[in-house]
């Protein structure tokens, strides 16, 4: 199997309605060429997903979560997860992004 790597990059928290604006991580194989096409799935720390997204051709997913409850906006304040689960011959990998409130 070949390994993969995820980094979770930083997004926005957004008022009204209530959420986060610009979720993001970048897949790549091993070997560091970008992985397209790959579902990533974007999660609280606690695990509540908030949006899914498919890699583009340089291996980026991005959404936006909205009408998050007030217990998950509290959990995005420490970040959230972003994960790609593999297939059958790519090991999945999980990354850890930051909410930035920008004042």
């Amino acid at each position: 199997m070949t390994a993969t790597s995820l980094k979770a990059g930083q997004a926005k928290p957004t008022r009204t309605p209530l959420g986060v604006k610009g979720l993001n991580a970048k897949v790549i194989y091993d070997d560091g060429r970008y992985l397209s096409g790959a579902s990533v799935t974007f999660a609280t720390l606690d695990g509540t997903t908030l949006c899914t997204a498919r890699t583009g051709l340089l291996g980026t997913a991005t959404c936006d979560a909205e009408g998050v409850s007030v217990t998950a906006a509290d959990q995005l304040l420490r970040g959230y997860t972003a994960t790609y689960s593999g297939i059958s011959t790519l090991v999945g990998s999980t990354g850890r992004g930051a909410v930035v409130v920008v004042s």
